[in-house]
């Protein structure tokens, strides 16, 4: 009588070594495969997040600039800040080892230097506050992007305008003012999509943020590291004398005045009109004279 003996299946193995194959697979289907590996993979030490982040996000053939590292890892919601702490150091320990496979962040550069992407991911579920309080600096994510800046020169800027501006867009469609002062100070720009930030205020009817996004003010406090927040405090320090008006950070333009007038934002259409002397279309105007009748 013959008998088959039983393949071990992959849920025998010790978890030391399920660890290890998914290291040397990189597979994004294998902690999926069933409620016991999903199970098994939560909880995973930093020490592993950190292999296999560096080992999915460098390649053994073509070296790694340091910002795309970093870029690539945070795309990831393993990433959380305690492991993104020791990836840092990991990666200044390669750096300083001279590893063949990292390009490091030369920090004398400056602002010329490669910068990092701000994941989409930390900002895709952000939306107004359903308690009617307001947003404060202890809400994430500003805490995440604050230690993202904390970490100094040694490592590469922090990019607010990723992905076209798509934080400084969610951040004010959640309403969340304090991350918009953020990213503004972090030199986020209201002009990407055709000011699509600035649209989505004026659909609000919300004068104040529109002026926010608009108008830069250098009496504006810092959210930013102490570190940052004094280099550019030193960058926009106005000269002896009078008092330097500060360019706006975009134009305003008739489109944005149509769109104030079709959302009936009679504030915001005085301050276009009046403060920014936008000169309306003759549809605009029309539409305008009707609304003061």
């Amino acid at each position: 009588m013959t008998t088959h003996m039983q393949q071990p299946g992959l849920r025998l193995l010790p978890v030391e070594l399920l660890y290890e194959i998914q290291l040397y697979a990189l597979s994004p289907a294998l902690p999926c495969l069933s409620q016991f590996f999903l199970d098994i993979f939560k909880g995973t030490p930093i020490s592993f997040r950190v292999q296999f982040l560096l080992a999915s996000c460098t390649n053994i053939l073509t070296p790694s600039h340091t910002a795309d590292i970093l870029s690539k890892a945070l795309r990831y919601p393993l990433c959380t800040l305690p492991v993104l702490d020791q990836l840092y150091i990991k990666l200044e320990y390669l750096t300083q080892s001279e590893s063949p496979l990292i390009i490091p962040h030369d920090s004398k550069l400056g602002r010329r230097t490669r910068t990092c992407e701000i994941p989409r991911r930390i900002f895709r579920a952000l939306t107004s506050r359903k308690d009617g309080q307001d947003w404060r600096t202890s809400d994430e994510p500003l805490p995440f992007i604050q230690h993202l800046l904390s970490k100094g020169s040694n490592f590469p800027a922090f990019d607010p305008n990723s992905h076209q501006g798509y934080a400084l867009t969610r951040a004010v469609h959640a309403r969340h003012t304090p991350l918009i002062r953020l990213l503004l100070q972090m030199g986020a720009s209201p002009t990407y999509k055709e000011g699509m930030a600035v649209k989505v205020a004026i659909k609000q009817k919300n004068l104040k943020m529109v002026k926010l996004l608009v108008e830069r003010d250098d009496r504006d406090g810092s959210l930013l590291p102490p570190g940052l927040a004094k280099a550019e405090a030193q960058a926009q320090k106005p000269q002896k004398g009078k008092r330097r008006r500060l360019e706006d950070r975009i134009e305003v333009d008739q489109s944005m005045l149509k769109l104030a007038v079709k959302c009936n934002a009679g504030d915001i259409i005085d301050y276009f009109a009046w403060e920014k002397g936008v000169v309306p279309d003759m549809q605009t105007l029309t539409s305008m004279t009707s609304m003061r009748k």
